[in-house]
């Protein structure tokens, strides 16, 4: 009863919607991003069960618990990540992330899954004695332990700093560091948690909107919708309860989406797509170019008209639409 409503009627409209609705605002502008941009997509995890071990477990453990808990309050509770384990560093190979204590500037060797069993890849201070004192003073132990690892752990999932973006305003004026990303799909994020010129210390541990965003589109399991195949996959839809993942092309480009797989699903997402009665709602839908990479992100409501479904409302949500006013003098 619920797939003939389901079938051809989501494709019709997720066409209206990724054809005419989702043009890239950096179409043919990829090659120059390449360099110094954020995040570095070729190094997403492609399991969101990341193993997690301490080099020693000498360290202070309530230090220790409060890394554990900062990285589970923000990017676990916002995505599908789980990093797991936490325990004793193995002598042999391990397939995670490795994290050392020394009282230095916090940092990861690598980004994202280049971390994978490197020794000490990840270095956290839990005493801020030769290094940064005043952190200390200004904040509290605690809280530099947490944020700093907040900050850290977004290196381990492949996000590169804020300012080492080529559209970096100039009233940021910290010089890139570290590795580069290659790819922007978000506005530049003076609040962000991987952003030196952020004017809270590491964010204060606190993701902002776009952190958000960020890790979702990579570790979110959401709706993604591939431009040049036009193809749309979406891992997780809501029906009467019931999770399903569907996917829906069109191949023949005659602006009708066939429905090719639906399927009762056990997988999770941080943004599933819904439908109830007459309505589809995409929440969170990214598009991606013919490289893969991800050029934007949308939300969208369909409603179903008894044939098809048509577009109601489709919202841009990265990057920002440039709006232009006319303003007579």
């Amino acid at each position: 009863m619920i797939l003939p409503k389901f079938n051809p009627l989501i494709a019709s409209s997720i066409l209206m919607l990724t054809s005419s609705l989702l043009a890239s605002p950096f179409d043919g502008n990829q090659s120059n991003l390449s360099s110094r941009s954020f995040p570095l997509d070729t190094v997403i995890w492609a399991n969101t069960n990341i193993p997690v071990c301490w080099e020693s477990l000498s360290t202070d453990a309530n230090l220790r618990n409060e890394v554990q808990n900062a990285v589970t309050t923000t990017w676990e509770a916002n995505s599908q990540v789980d990093f797991t384990g936490w325990g004793q560093c193995p002598t042999g190979t391990f397939a995670g992330i490795r994290i050392g204590v020394n009282d230095v500037g916090p940092y990861t060797e690598r980004l994202g899954n280049e971390l994978r069993g490197r020794v000490s890849g990840m270095i956290l201070n839990f005493t801020f004695v030769s290094w940064d004192p005043n952190c200390i003073t200004n904040h509290g132990l605690t809280s530099c332990v947490r944020w700093t690892a907040v900050h850290e752990f977004g290196h381990a999932l492949g996000f590169a700093h804020e300012q080492n973006r080529h559209d970096t305003p100039t009233t940021c004026t910290l010089e890139p560091q570290g590795t580069m990303g290659n790819i922007i799909f978000t506005d530049w994020d003076n609040n962000s948690v991987m952003n030196y010129c952020n004017p809270n210390w590491n964010g204060n541990g606190n993701l902002s909107n776009i952190d958000i965003l960020t890790v979702q589109t990579y570790y979110g399991n959401i709706p993604r919708y591939t431009s040049p195949s036009k193809l749309l996959e979406i891992p997780v839809v809501i029906v009467s309860g019931v999770s399903y993942t569907a996917t829906l092309d069109d191949f023949d480009g005659d602006n009708a989406f066939s429905l090719r797989t639906f399927n009762r699903t056990g997988n999770r997402s941080s943004q599933p797509a819904r439908y109830a009665g007459t309505t589809l709602t995409l929440l969170m839908l990214k598009v991606l170019d013919l490289r893969n990479h991800v050029e934007s992100l949308y939300s969208a409501t369909m409603n179903f008209n008894g044939s098809t479904f048509t577009v109601s409302s489709a919202t841009q949500l990265q990057p920002t639409p440039i709006t232009f006013s006319l303003v007579s003098h």
